[in-house]
């Protein structure tokens, strides 16, 4: 963005030499210009930041796919051998459901919390906005 924006400035002949309309036509151009530069800018550093968050929404689908697996087959397994081994069906059935449900909600929350870093401020935007309002300053004055 930098790079053309020098561009702008090392083309035009100096100020003087041109006429008052044919500067104002020029700058109008080059903000319109500057303008779909940064929503350009801002799209793609918006992209990438929801790329992050649909991979960690998969995450958290992954890891609710997978303790709820785990919860059937653990409690098919676990609810039978306690059963084996003189524990009421209904205490073990909830002893084995409570495990795995605790360690589903554990991978759920981290999926959760891990989306909650991604910060979707366009910052390289913002700091180009800034320079470009800078350059426009310079250019007027």
């Amino acid at each position: 963005m930098a790079h053309r924006r020098d561009e702008l400035m090392a083309s035009p002949p100096a100020p003087a030499d041109r006429p008052f309309g044919e500067l104002l036509s020029d700058l109008s151009k080059n903000l319109a210009l500057l303008v779909r530069q940064e929503i350009e800018l801002a799209k793609t550093e918006i992209q990438k930041k929801t790329s992050r968050l649909a991979k960690d929404a998969t995450a958290i689908g992954v890891g609710a796919a997978i303790a709820y697996a785990g919860a059937l087959t653990l409690i098919a397994a676990l609810v039978l051998l306690l059963v084996k081994l003189g524990v009421a069906p209904w205490v073990s059935a909830l002893l084995v459901g409570g495990v795995i449900l605790v360690i589903g909600y554990v991978l759920v929350q981290r999926a959760i919390h891990d989306m909650s870093q991604t910060d979707l401020t366009p910052r390289k935007t913002a700091e180009t906005m800034k320079e470009n309002v800078q350059w426009v300053k310079e250019q007027v004055t």
